[in-house]
């Protein structure tokens, strides 16, 4: 009977290990690379996957290019990259909807994001944001960052911008469909 114990035992903590570590999901490969700094390994993994409008693969691409814009300076990739956020938030990214969030509310954090991408505050359109991505975001610490969006933005707002931000968000509809980012742990 031990033995059996420890067999599932076992089993049941090799399993865990192997939804991010040991994976051979290109996505996850090229995050690995992400977490160690080599954003070009990371490139080559992910940018297959944008080009076939994996939504993860472009809200990695977007990552990649932002980080790649933080220490040198390009139009061009700063282009690309929100590009790559606006098709994976168009696809209800809820991580890319939340950067768009944090680009449109253009405050305090988010500050040299927006400067980099070259937006001005749209709290409207940042509060339609954090609403759709407090909707589809898939753990506790996701709903929470975009519920306090939600509540810092919505004070700022007249009682007509918050409606019209709800409005929205309860029309939008993803274009081309709807994408499952990936779980992981």
């Amino acid at each position: 009977m031990k033995k059996i114990i420890f067999y599932f035992c076992g089993l049941f903590i090799l399993s865990g290990c192997q939804t991010y570590q040991y994976s051979s999901d290109p996505f996850i490969v090229g995050m690995r690379w992400f977490d160690r700094g080599n954003l070009e390994l990371a490139k080559q993994y992910w940018e297959p996957l944008a080009q076939k409008n994996d939504c993860d693969g472009q809200n990695g691409m977007a990552l990649v290019l932002y980080r790649e814009n933080l220490s040198k300076p390009d139009k061009a990739k700063t282009k690309e990259s929100l590009s790559y956020f606006q098709k994976s938030a168009a696809q209800g990214h809820f991580k890319s909807i939340s950067a768009l969030g944090d680009l449109n509310y253009c405050e305090n954090e988010t500050k040299k994001m927006c400067n980099t991408y070259g937006f001005k505050p749209n709290k409207t359109e940042a509060l339609k944001d954090y609403i759709l991505a407090g909707k589809l975001a898939t753990s506790d610490h996701e709903k929470k960052y975009n519920q306090g969006m939600i509540d810092k933005v919505e004070k700022t707002l007249s009682p007509e911008q918050v409606y019209s931000a709800k409005s929205a968000a309860d029309k939008w509809t993803p274009t081309p469909a709807q994408c499952t980012p990936r779980k992981i742990i």
